[in-house]
């Protein structure tokens, strides 16, 4: 990957122009982040910083976490190299100039759920404020492009290992939760010769004593599928809590096979209620983790197979396990699930999935990867399914996931000719796990279908390995699952091929 160096440098000099107005670079849950940062009224503009602009409301609220958990987070050594919370002021904007607007239409979707345009903003000024933080650098998924060498990949490894022992995990000791760890809310910097991760935008963070018995946070109820935290968000809300009581009722001491088949039944209704959410995002990871193994198949079958036997397989399987283990005497104990296993999870999931644009990249150039590059896209793999998707209902062994993340580097930097042993393709349900789902039923089926027309035809059933791939071969010539874009829905995954080598 060293012979990239030509075209990092040309993509280098190209990005190099001096920008005077703010552009939109990133759009968040409440707010746009322009670099560099708006004017303020009265002032001057400062260059080094950039600007979140919310409305007043997310403002308040966001600027307030900062100061909170910034007292609580400062007790932790050198917190400064891993927080993002220091020199951060709000202030009312200047108008914004066109250069300032340049982006806008295509990249701020936040405030536009507000009403706030391209066209209007600046008549809406009064509702807005502009939030202004130091430039900490770029997110992982825009520093990952220009930097892709080897040595590079290991050097951010590094880093993040080094934000997760001595940032998140110290953090979440202390009882506060980011609740939003992802590749576009942890930027990278290179300061002193040294590269520096830290986590930014804390509009979602939380602060929870298990001891106490707390109600769940506010910030992680009602939500829908989201691919950076655990399959089971979608388990706090009072849809689910009522149809888990009423199903108690019927079955005080529920089997496996009925609990797995009213997590389906539930999957259905709460996307309907709920929307999609990051659905299609973790099906795009899916495709990025066992996109490789499936072949022998059209586009439209892999589709298939990636979205009913790999994707809805490890949500069903994940939450069914959950519910299994902590359904006791014909009561769910979501609090203690949540305090003993949801919350212990959180961030690590979220830290795991911002490695999501490396393991896309490899996987967009899996033919061409020489065999230290391939060893080390199944190591990813390996740790993505292991760590993530097959521990549900217990904590993630982070002393394991930190062994298994610094492995990665020895595995990179071995001799790209030598010979190398690649990670057994253990993860795939159709070869290592005792069930499969398969699609017996799928018919009638349009490219624009939601759950209920897809999914609520499926029958899940038991089956061996062998007679569910043959299953899904047969049945996905007839069927067609749903074209909802990438995308549209994939904010922080990007879509780039990987440079030739």
């Amino acid at each position: 990957m060293t012979t990239k160096t030509q075209k990092i440098h040309k993509n280098k000099k190209k990005h190099s122009r001096k920008l005077v107005g703010g552009r939109v670079i990133a759009s968040g849950g409440y707010g746009c982040v322009f670099k560099p940062a708006l004017k303020c009224l009265g002032k001057s503009r400062n260059p080094s910083q950039i600007t979140k602009l919310m409305t007043i409301k997310h403002t308040d609220q966001e600027y307030a976490e900062i100061v909170k958990f910034k007292d609580v987070l400062s007790t932790i050594p050198d917190y400064g190299n891993y927080f993002l919370l220091e020199d951060i002021t709000f202030c009312k904007p200047d108008k914004l100039s066109d250069e300032d607007l340049a982006d806008y239409e295509k990249k701020c979707t936040a405030l536009k759920k507000d009403d706030i345009t391209h066209e209007n903003i600046n008549s809406k000024l009064e509702k807005v404020l502009a939030l202004n933080m130091p430039n900490g650098g770029v997110d992982i998924g825009d520093y990952f492009e220009m930097h892709k060498t080897d040595e590079d990949i290991v050097q951010l490894n590094d880093a993040l290992l080094d934000l997760l022992q001595n940032g998140i995990l110290p953090m979440n000791q202390l009882r506060v939760y980011h609740c939003d760890v992802k590749e576009s809310n942890i930027l990278v910097q290179t300061q002193a010769q040294a590269l520096k991760t830290r986590l930014i935008d804390w509009g979602l963070s939380a602060e929870y004593t298990p001891e106490k018995g707390e109600r769940i946070p506010k910030t992680l109820y009602h939500r829908p599928f989201q691919y950076n935290v655990p399959f089971s968000i979608v388990l706090f809300n009072t849809t689910f809590s009522e149809l888990y009581d009423k199903f108690l009722e019927k079955n005080p001491e529920p089997s496996y096979y009925q609990i797995r088949s009213f997590v389906i039944d539930y999957i259905i209704i709460w996307m309907e209620e709920r929307g999609m959410g990051h659905f299609n995002v973790i099906k795009g990871i899916m495709r990025f983790l066992f996109g490789p193994t499936i072949t022998g198949v059209n586009k439209k079958e892999q589709d298939y197979i990636i979205e009913f036997e790999y994707t809805y397989y490890y949500i069903v399987e994940y939450i069914a396990k959950i519910l299994l283990k902590y359904t006791v005497n014909g009561e769910m104990k979501m609090i203690q699930y949540f305090s003993e296993v949801f919350l212990k999870n959180l961030d690590v999931w979220g830290f795991v999935m911002s490695y999501s644009p490396i393991l896309e990249d490899f996987y967009n150039s899996y033919a061409d990867l020489k065999p230290n590059e391939l060893a080390f896209y199944e190591k990813l793999k390996y740790i993505f399914v292991t760590f993530l998707y097959e521990t549900a209902d217990e904590p993630v062994d982070v002393s394991s996931l930190v062994a298994n993340l610094q492995e990665l580097n020895g595995v990179l930097l071995v001799n790209a000719t030598a010979s190398t042993t690649i990670v057994p393709d253990k993860q795939s349900p159709r070869e290592a796990s005792k069930y499969a789902i398969r699609a017996s039923v799928l018919s009638h089926a349009t490219a624009s279908v939601g759950p209920k027309d897809v999914f609520k035809k499926v029958r899940f059933a038991v089956s061996s390995p062998k007679s569910s791939y043959k299953k899904s071969k047969s049945s996905s010539s007839k069927s067609s699952s749903s074209k909802t874009s990438l995308n549209k829905s994939k904010k922080n995954v990007s879509l780039k091929k990987r440079k030739s080598k």
